[in-house]
């Protein structure tokens, strides 16, 4: 949002969720979902992506608790090769990115 009170907010309750185990998955399920409007399915392919980023190994400088678990690891890999094949190609631009994040965090 332009107004920074709004963003603020917005940005503390997604910092608040990513803490629930099985936040990823959930934001995956959302962008996989047809019936959600594809401007918020780009925007939980985006936020998985920084979802990653921080929660996805604790070997990461970065790193905040609590890690995913090794099940919604495994979870969320599928959705993400299955998100490559969606028909629009900004979301699958937004998976890519979020595939790449995965990668790197999976084989530094």
């Amino acid at each position: 949002s332009p107004d920074a009170s709004t963003r603020h907010q917005a940005e503390a309750q997604f910092n608040s969720f990513s803490l629930q185990h099985g936040f990823g998955v959930a934001l995956l399920e959302i962008l996989l979902s047809s019936a959600v409007d594809e401007q918020l399915r780009q925007l939980a392919a985006v936020l998985c992506r920084q979802f990653i980023h921080v929660h996805w190994t604790r070997q990461k400088a970065g790193f905040i608790e609590p890690e995913v678990q090794e099940e919604h690891k495994q979870t969320m890999r599928s959705q993400l090769v299955a998100a490559l094949s969606l028909e629009q190609s900004k979301l699958r631009t937004a998976v890519s990115m979020a595939v790449a994040s995965v990668a790197k965090e999976d084989f530094p």
